[in-house]
């Protein structure tokens, strides 16, 4: 992710927490929000965890507030690697579940 979107995403949070963040929802696409978030992950979780993340369709797109959810997918994701202690299951896009060390696998 690059330096100005990392502190972009820095000072949204912190007017999120102020109260100045209340703009109104609009689209945003999920394979771009994924795509951003991810970067942030692989820097943030553990070294021990493996993050999956499927294909995301271009027609994935949700209403809200592109931070805010942000932070929805870095709160789930730390607190899901917290709760894994180590041990982690892949999950493959046709349902199938495999021992793969330690992996967060979310199908979008």
């Amino acid at each position: 992710m690059p330096e100005s979107a990392a502190r972009d995403l820095v000072d949204r949070i912190l007017a999120f927490g102020r109260g100045q963040g209340l703009c109104s929802a609009g689209p945003v696409s999920m394979k771009g929000l994924i795509a951003e978030t991810s970067s942030l992950l692989h820097a943030s979780l553990p070294s021990g965890i493996e993050l999956v993340i499927c294909e995301v369709p271009d027609a994935a797109v949700i209403s809200g507030q592109p931070g805010q959810l942000q932070q929805v997918i870095l709160n789930l994701c730390s607190n899901a690697a917290q709760a894994m202690d180590q041990i982690g299951i892949r999950r493959n896009r046709d349902g199938g579940a495999r021992h793969h060390g330690s992996a967060i696998a979310y199908p979008w």
